[in-house]
């Protein structure tokens, strides 16, 4: 077994770490509790953050229905003022479509991490990740992996020789 705060070899019988005098038992349930509340607080944030996504979607799509119709049925009647009004409402929906896809990026940026989260999530729960060096280590892990995934996916692109040349 190892100690969690240090990370030193101690034999299972004993109660406390011989370097760091932790006591074994309570480091390894308050550092892997610590990565389960993290995780759930990410997951969570997630989820709130579709649901403010999903909201925008809503009033974007009302704002730009409401918007044409006005222009369509008051533009026969030409007052400065339904065009106004029409030209206004045509601007809100362009300005809170851009929103919506800052939000949207913003969200859907983070579903590798998230995916990360959940793998260390389920090893937690499984017992495979027994300590906060275990999470850590499996994390780095995770993380080389994705990094050498987008290396690979990058270079199978068919414009990532035009964008080498670019750059030089």
């Amino acid at each position: 077994m190892k100690c969690p705060r240090c990370n030193s070899k101690v034999p299972d019988n004993l109660k406390y770490c011989g370097f760091c005098g932790i006591e074994i038992k309570t480091g390894r349930e308050k550092s892997v509790e610590y990565w389960m509340e993290y995780i759930r607080t990410i997951l969570h944030l997630n989820q709130d953050n579709r649901g403010i996504a999903s909201r925008y979607i809503i009033a974007s799509a009302t704002l730009g229905i409401v918007s044409i119709l006005t222009l369509v049925v008051q533009i026969p009647f030409e007052t400065v003022q339904s065009i106004v009004i029409g030209v206004l409402a045509l601007i809100g929906m362009g300005v809170s479509g851009y929103l919506l896809y800052v939000l949207v990026i913003s969200v859907y940026e983070n579903q590798v991490l998230l995916w990360m989260y959940e793998e260390i999530y389920y090893g937690i729960l499984v017992g495979e990740l027994n300590t906060s060096s275990d999470v850590m280590t499996y994390r780095h892990n995770l993380m080389e992996t994705l990094k050498e995934d987008l290396k690979h996916t990058l270079e199978t692109r068919e414009d990532y020789e035009k964008l080498k040349e670019t750059s030089k």
